[in-house]
């Protein structure tokens, strides 16, 4: 049974908040905030159509940047053969190139990103809406899919101006997205990557979803990373998902498999899954900085425009 407690009255209330009944995701209010956040990103970028920008990739690029740990994936011919004999540990050389951005941004709509409150989706498409929404108003080529036991539904990489509006597109695809479905990111990524058209530009996947993934955060990163992809990862995180709501006897149940358990809910056992919750947050941290990945662990309480914000100001992705 995984972690979450998935089944809990505050998941299933958390599930049923898509419904029909529910405001509309992206309103007046939404869009208001999303203009303020395209004017800073111009004003950090300098301003202006950036068709091309200087970018950090492992490539063929005259000037050198920095280094960092080989990764699966990583292309063998930009190792760095000093660095191995000296520290018997593989490293990568990373190069700065001018190149245009495409943009592919994932958005974990399982089961599991319905627990929280507000539910962990809701965050979760905002922050995909308006990462996108920035990328189109720089002339950058962006999609946006919906994944979770696979690609359940894929915007692939178009400019703004391509054919009818490419923002609304995907506000429309983000505004129906629901919290159903197992977890399987490795397969879904593999899937939109498939269904996506390669390009020569910078690529980056940015990947939005709670990592509850039965098979851990290091498959699907992997994954990502040996599709010859720069990665973000954007986890939001939630405290239902650490702590037990109820004491005494409890039958849970997984929103993902149906499996249940019955359990007695102690304080010790409350601590046990906290400390259960804590150790998957340091973990997909770690894994996340050892292959040089930006990782941003948001509470999906945090404010849309705050936690995007603080994506831009850390220079990951549009620089």
């Amino acid at each position: 049974m995984p972690a979450r407690v998935a089944g809990t009255a505050a998941a299933v209330a958390a599930a049923d908040a898509g419904d029909s009944t529910a405001p509309p995701r992206f309103d007046e209010a939404f869009l208001r905030k999303l203009e303020a956040l395209t004017l800073l990103a111009k004003r950090t970028q300098g301003g202006g159509a950036r068709a091309q920008r200087r970018s950090r990739r492992v490539g063929a690029g005259i000037e050198f940047a920095d280094h960092r740990e080989y990764a699966p994936g990583d292309d063998v011919r930009a190792l760095d053969w000093n660095l191995l004999a000296r520290l018997d540990r593989p490293y990568v050389r990373l190069r700065e190139e001018d190149e245009a951005l495409t943009l592919s941004v994932m958005v974990d709509s399982s089961a599991s990103m319905g627990s929280g409150a507000p539910p962990k989706l809701e965050l979760a498409v905002r922050i995909a809406a308006a990462l996108a929404y920035v990328g189109l108003s720089g002339l950058d080529r962006v999609g946006v899919a919906l994944v979770g036991s696979g690609a359940q539904e894929v915007l692939p990489p178009r400019r703004a101006g391509s054919g009818r509006s490419m923002a609304t597109r995907i506000f429309r695809m983000l505004e129906d997205a629901r919290a159903v479905g197992r977890t399987d990111l490795t397969r879904a990524t593999r899937e939109v990557h498939a269904r996506s058209e390669g390009t020569g530009t910078r690529r980056l996947a940015v990947l939005i979803s709670d990592m509850l993934d039965p098979a851990g955060s290091l498959p699907v990163l992997d994954a990502l990373r040996a599709a010859r992809q720069e990665v973000v990862l954007v986890q939001v995180t939630a405290e239902a998902d650490a702590v037990l709501p109820v004491d005494g006897e409890v039958v849970l149940q997984d929103v993902e498999t149906g499996e249940t358990r019955k359990l007695t809910v102690t304080e010790a056992v409350r601590r046990t899954q906290g400390e259960r919750y804590e150790a998957l947050l340091r973990g997909v941290a770690g894994v996340c900085r050892k292959r040089g990945i930006s990782c941003f662990q948001i509470p999906s309480h945090v404010a849309f425009d705050d936690a995007v914000l603080r994506i831009l100001r850390a220079g990951g992705i549009f620089r």
